[in-house]
């Protein structure tokens, strides 16, 4: 399950929180597209003519970074990784059928805003 997080925390921690300043929760300086095209291409599935969809992905996903950023203690680099990818997921584009973007992004959106609204008070 997200084989890279750790990586993508450390990233986080070195380039992108040094200043003090959040990053845009859009920035595209940690490379994710493999993870993002994997669990997109879990959850959207595009047959001939139609999209069809799995939601067991996105929830395995969800609890996989709900529990690290609870064990981080809400660490601000733990955050803003999981921020970035769910905004990302929320956002991605490249499927072949016009319907299936749109499927993806009401799966993943509400738990971006959750995510948005979580905080260890």
């Amino acid at each position: 399950m997200l084989e890279s997080f750790d990586g993508w925390v450390r990233e986080a921690e070195e380039k992108l929180l040094v200043s003090g300043d959040y990053p845009p929760i859009d920035s595209v300086k940690i490379n994710m597209a493999n993870e993002l095209r994997r669990i997109a291409d879990r959850t959207v599935q595009e047959f001939d003519e139609c999209s069809g969809h799995n939601t067991e992905e996105i929830e395995r996903t969800v609890e996989f970074l709900e529990l690290r950023l609870i064990r981080s203690d809400y660490a601000r680099a733990v955050r803003f990784v999981i921020l970035n990818f769910l905004y990302r997921l929320a956002h991605f584009e490249d499927f072949r059928l016009a319907e299936s973007a749109p499927l993806l992004h009401g799966i993943v959106w509400p738990h971006f805003e959750r995510f948005v609204g979580a905080s260890s008070t």
